[in-house]
């Protein structure tokens, strides 16, 4: 329906009732008319004299009525006939088992955004009723209405989603700049123990011109300078140390060096 109607102008709904009841069902039907199972005929014959009924023989109350028959000087004779037939009605049987899950009603309700004339909702109602089963014999019930959407969340949430948008580009310009003012830091702080290294470079020379070619005693300023020119080379060293490992932070992690340079202002 959004492929027709377009994406967001149309909510559907469908409602299932469901019996998960398990049934089991025996059916039995018998025919009309019946099959002959076993057929038994008797026939007896028989005469007398003297005009006296020959007695019944056997079953009397499954014979039927003896004719006698008079003959001439007191003859009688008689003839009887019996027929028993024991039918058996034919029968049907039939077992259903009901599953679990069978559906007995489905109802459908569809929402469409702004006006829906009689032809467009008379087909929108086919489409769904084709796509569900629709079953009017169970039940089955679609409802089709047309009434303009609610579109104001939408707007809301666009606009949170640029505030987070702008937020997100904010954040990233400041790691941005961070980042160049940790890379320049470290340039500055390059360029000045550079320039300590090539003053240090200037004074030791000068010095050596100065100290005594032979053995001699040495003054107790003389060992004190000499004590601070090892202190100040040891320092000159762990600088260069630093900025050599503030090099490689700055260009193979610079986020870490962001981090770095945040906790140094923090410091003072």
């Amino acid at each position: 329906l959004e492929t027709i109607l377009g994406p967001g102008n149309v909510v559907a709904m469908v409602t299932a009732e469901l019996d998960f009841d398990r049934r089991e069902v025996t059916r039995l039907e018998y025919d009309d008319n019946g099959a002959v199972r076993s057929e038994q005929l008797v026939q007896e014959q028989g005469s007398s004299s003297g005009g006296a009924p020959l007695p019944p023989v056997g079953d009397v109350n499954r014979q039927p009525e003896t004719y006698l028959q008079s003959g001439g000087a007191g003859q009688a004779s008689y003839n009887r006939s019996q027929t028993t037939r024991n039918y058996e009605l034919g029968k049907t049987e039939e077992k259903v088992v009901y599953a679990p899950g069978r559906l007995q009603r489905l109802t459908t309700a569809v929402v469409v955004n702004g006006p829906l004339d009689a032809g467009t909702q008379q087909q929108i109602q086919n489409v769904v009723a084709a796509a569900t089963g629709f079953n009017n014999a169970r039940g089955d019930q679609i409802a089709v209405m047309s009434m303009p959407f609610d579109r104001s969340y939408q707007a809301q949430m666009e606009q949170e989603m640029a505030q987070a948008e702008a937020a997100r580009q904010r954040r990233e310009n400041l790691e941005r700049y961070l980042r160049w003012a940790m890379l320049g830091a470290a340039l500055l702080l390059a360029f000045v123990l550079g320039l300590m290294v090539m003053r240090r470079r200037r004074l030791v020379p000068a010095a050596a011109e100065l100290a005594p070619a032979a053995e001699a005693v040495i003054p107790l300023e003389e060992i004190q300078r000499r004590e601070a020119e090892e202190k100040a080379a040891v320092l000159e060293r762990e600088a260069r140390n630093k900025l050599e490992r503030v090099r490689e932070i700055v260009q193979q992690r610079p986020e870490e060096a962001v981090q770095l340079l945040k906790a140094w202002l923090g410091e003072g």
